[in-house]
């Protein structure tokens, strides 16, 4: 009987000791949705904006997801109800490559290859240039997509300054009120989620 009492002490223990450890290892959570910002951004080939406004561009769902770690690579970064200049993130780490790669484009520092085959590249008087927030950058391909930027990619054999009087010019700033006031079509709003209690951590800590 006492060896039975032990070995109940002893397991009982050994799962105090598990979800101790659990406790002081697991990554912070959000009570509720993860990150979800938005940026704005447009591309230009040869002084035309490229229409990205089709529903195959759109993302229908994001499920907020508690930890954003586990989310889909396309659930990151996405278009959403026809909006075809405000990209909502979900990730802190998405990129405007992942972006791009979610709507079908490839896209470098010398070339852009659209969702239907159209291919550019720089050439003789026809070249890339990017601009966030009215500044000229040499890349934004492995950039972190940051809350109310502005990126404009622009393809074609316009100067830096004549892309920032006209295309850039034309570029909204409305991040800041999706950031405030907007609901996706997933559920997802905008605002911060509230930080996990102390007894939901425990919860999970110790699988209840």
């Amino acid at each position: 009987m006492r060896g039975m009492t032990n070995a109940v002490i002893g397991g009982f223990l050994g799962i105090l000791a598990i979800g101790a450890a659990r406790f002081t290892t697991l990554l912070e959570l959000g009570n509720g949705a993860g990150p979800h910002y938005h940026a704005n951004f447009a591309v230009f080939v040869d002084g035309e904006r490229l229409d990205l406004s089709a529903m195959h561009y759109m993302q229908d769902i994001a499920a907020c997801k508690a930890n954003p770690d586990l989310i889909l690579p396309v659930e990151r970064a996405h278009l959403h109800e026809g909006i075809h200049d405000v990209v909502h993130v979900h990730h802190e780490g998405a990129t405007w490559g992942h972006f791009f790669t979610n709507i079908g484009f490839a896209l470098g520092d010398n070339f852009l290859i659209t969702d239907r085959g159209e291919r550019h590249f720089t050439a003789a008087g026809q070249t890339f240039k990017f601009v966030v927030d009215g500044l000229d950058v040499p890349s934004i391909y492995n950039n972190v997509i940051e809350s109310e930027e502005r990126v404009l990619i622009s393809f074609g054999s316009e100067t830096l300054d004549e892309i920032l009087e006209t295309q850039f010019a034309e570029l909204p700033s409305t991040a800041n009120s999706f950031n405030q006031f907007h609901q996706d079509a997933g559920g997802c709003t905008a605002s911060e989620p509230a930080p996990e209690t102390t007894g939901e951590k425990l919860r999970r800590a110790f699988w209840f």
